[in-house]
């Protein structure tokens, strides 16, 4: 099953789409590609890969994952909205 983004706004640093995915657990995952001109990226960005990210319901980060393919992002986002709020885990 494909998850699509709740929400897409540009990125601050680069204008890169950033997609929020706002799940029924309460969670968020960001799911982000981007490149600072001075020099820092998301995990894998120079790689043309993608890096996620989840919040619990307060806004506190549970954890981040990064050079992930297309077929790396669905799998994460699918366990993301799986998982309980709040939920920590190992990525």
């Amino acid at each position: 099953m494909i998850i699509t983004p709740t929400e897409v706004h540009p990125h601050p640093i680069d204008g890169s789409p950033h997609r929020l995915y706002r799940f029924e657990n309460g969670n968020t995952a960001s799911l982000v590609r981007f490149f600072d001109p001075g020099g820092m990226c998301s995990y894998g960005a120079r790689e043309g890969l993608y890096e996620i990210a989840t919040l619990t319901p307060d806004d506190e980060l549970v954890d981040v994952v990064g050079y992930l393919d297309e077929t790396g992002v669905q799998r994460e986002l699918e366990r993301r909205q799986a998982e309980p709020a709040g939920m920590v885990y190992e990525s």
